[in-house]
């Protein structure tokens, strides 16, 4: 299972549909622990997810904005298209 790209498909999924209020604070926890895990607790993405994915069609467009921009940054560094897995 690529993280983080699953959670930018599931912030389309709650663009797309009805806004769900417990979809959407599951995928903002689920990101938190993934970005946490991929870059630590204190990284300027994991940081800055937490402040801006609010309960919002912008807060979620702010989130999956977040979520590329951190998934472009590992696979550059590892000069990969996959991303490490974070074990839950």
């Amino acid at each position: 299972m690529d993280s983080l790209n699953d959670l930018i498909m599931m912030a389309a999924s709650l663009l797309d549909g009805r806004f769900d209020i417990g979809q959407f604070l599951e995928w903002k926890k689920m990101a938190v622990v993934t970005l946490a895990g991929l870059l630590g607790p204190f990284h300027y993405y994991t940081l800055n997810f937490k402040r801006m994915a609010e309960a919002s069609r912008i807060g979620v467009l702010a989130g999956e904005g977040m979520l590329m921009a951190a998934k472009e940054q590992l696979s550059s560094k590892t000069g990969k298209d996959k991303i490490p897995e974070v074990s839950s």
